[in-house]
């Protein structure tokens, strides 16, 4: 093309089946909508120096065309622009490239290399959408934006790295990139969208960087060889459905403070699970939320819980069950097919127990767990429900008084450390406290113990000083607000002890 050429119009060559090669003049500064749209036969693409705008689907279906470089003066590449050109081995984005558009490289499977500059602040839906031949990606650091569904099906990707700069991913953004070893999640994200990593399945270990504060549904589902899961911070907000389902080498998490719900199908069949640590926040465990967790043997449920719901620990290793105090509900078949469990602890504040809840199979049917004795009080709701289906029951004698409906949730110790005549106590952050109470003393019932008041909700770590040197203490914490003026207290975390230098 020569002389004075502005514009390649809409469609001006579009399914022209005879062109080969095409090169764009310097003069020329906007590439129309379908300009060369299934141009067959095209195999070699120059863009002059002057090119500002490719437009969408421009080179859509170019099936031939083996690569293409633009030009530093392309800002904007429009959606589509080279989607299914399924010989393209090489693309080299310019400099001055500030957006890429939905599906842009769409199917382009032989791609091999990718590098965003670092320029690029958005990157559209499907962008690189089974780019399946891509085995390298280098994400720029002004990218702010990733699409839905944006790496989707990049399935020889190896590394995965977002850069700080991004603080907005679409679902599915790198869903089933099932070759990438490892994943590098920048700290402008406050959220995991749904779908996100799904079937990463080559995928070992993961860090959740502070700031993220939900994890969406599916996000890392059927991450078959994910094996950790690291949360830098220690708050989140929420966990979605079936965030972690089927991450069959999944053994351990801490869940973070703040999460309130842990969301039905959350860990289904992560069946070499054998750690959870959950949170104080946590009121409600969800439908199906451990189900199928077959290593999981033991389980320490927070003393805020009221809520277990259906087939919570379905299918689990547990041998024993303690159900906090605070718990007012058993769903439907919570501990079904637990055929190890031999206790349950039942407190008097529980008023419905789902059917099927401590049942196994025998011969294709549901009956009683023949291991199990439950544990409860004199004539509570749980003893009641056992003595009608024939479980037998350990008496702990009268009920308790109801606990305080206006007592803040409780805390735990994250660790206890010995200074010379001193040591330091660090706790869980619990919401809607006005603070913390430590209680210290030589003794293991506490008589004689003394206290220490943290009166700032935010302070979460106390050394206590002036005490007597390489003696052992024991030592709780609680927490309280203000009710009218009146102090109400939590119950006291689990006793820990620690020998003074």
């Amino acid at each position: 093309m020569g002389g004075k050429v502005l514009e390649i119009a809409e469609r001006a060559f579009c399914e022209e089946h005879s062109i080969t090669s095409v090169t764009i003049p310097i003069g020329v500064t906007t590439i129309g909508r379908k300009a060369f749209y299934k141009c067959d036969k095209l195999v070699d693409v120059t863009l002059g120096s002057g090119v500002t705008s490719i437009g969408e689907e421009a080179f859509s279906l170019c099936t031939r065309l083996t690569g293409i470089a633009l030009p530093d003066s392309v800002a904007t590449l429009g959606d589509g622009a080279f989607l299914a050109c399924r010989e393209m081995v090489e693309v080299k984005l310019g400099a001055g490239l500030k957006t890429i558009g939905d599906s842009a490289f769409y199917e382009c499977k032989k791609l091999k290399q990718v590098t965003i500059p670092n320029g690029v602040t958005g990157i559209g839906e499907k962008a690189f959408m089974h780019c399946s031949g891509m085995t390298g990606l280098n994400l720029g650091t002004g990218v702010k934006t990733i699409g839905k569904s944006a790496f989707q099906s990049c399935v020889a990707v190896e590394h995965i790295d977002i850069p700080d700069s991004v603080t907005s991913m679409g679902g599915g953004a790198f869903y089933s990139c099932k070759a990438a070893k490892t994943l590098s999640i920048g700290a402008g994200l406050e959220a995991l969208p749904s779908t996100a990593f799904s079937y990463c399945e080559t995928l070992q270990s993961v860090l959740i960087p502070a700031g993220v504060r939900r994890i969406g549904k599916n996000a890392f589902a059927n991450c078959k060889a994910l094996e950790s899961v690291t949360f830098t911070g220690d708050y989140m907000e929420m966990i979605d459905v079936a965030a972690f389902a089927y991450c069959n080498s999944l053994t351990g998490i801490a869940i973070p403070a703040g999460v309130t719900t842990i969301s039905p199908s959350a860990f289904l069949d992560c069946t070499s699970l054998s750690t959870v640590a959950i949170p104080q926040t946590v009121e409600c465990i969800g439908v199906s939320a451990f189900d199928g967790c077959t290593s999981l043997a033991k389980i320490a449920l927070p003393g805020g819980l009221k809520t277990i719901e259906d087939s919570a620990f379905h299918m689990c290793a547990l041998t024993d069950v303690v159900i906090p105090d605070s718990t007012t509900s058993l769903g439907v078949r919570v501990f079904a097919e637990c055929d190890l469990l031999q206790t349950a602890r039942i407190p008097a504040g529980v008023k419905e127990i789902g059917e099927g809840t401590f049942s196994v199979k025998q011969l294709g049917s549901d009956v009683n767990n023949p291991r199990l004795t439950i544990h409860c009080y004199t004539d509570s709701y749980a003893h009641q429900w056992a003595k009608e289906r024939g479980f037998p029951t350990k008496l702990l004698g009268s009920a308790p008084p109801a606990p305080d409906p206006q007592a803040p949730l409780p805390t735990e110790i994250t660790s206890l450390s010995a200074g010379k005549k001193s040591f330091t106590v660090t706790w869980d952050a619990v919401s809607a406290v006005d603070g913390y109470q430590v209680q210290y003393g030589l003794k293991k019932n506490f008589k004689g113990a003394k206290k220490y008041t943290a009166k700032d909700p935010a302070e979460v770590q106390a050394t206590i000083k002036k005490l007597k040197r390489k003696k052992r203490y024991y030592v709780r914490v609680r927490t309280y607000r203000l009710v009218d003026g009146v102090e109400r207290y939590s119950d006291w975390s689990a006793r820990k002890s620690v020998k003074t230098k």
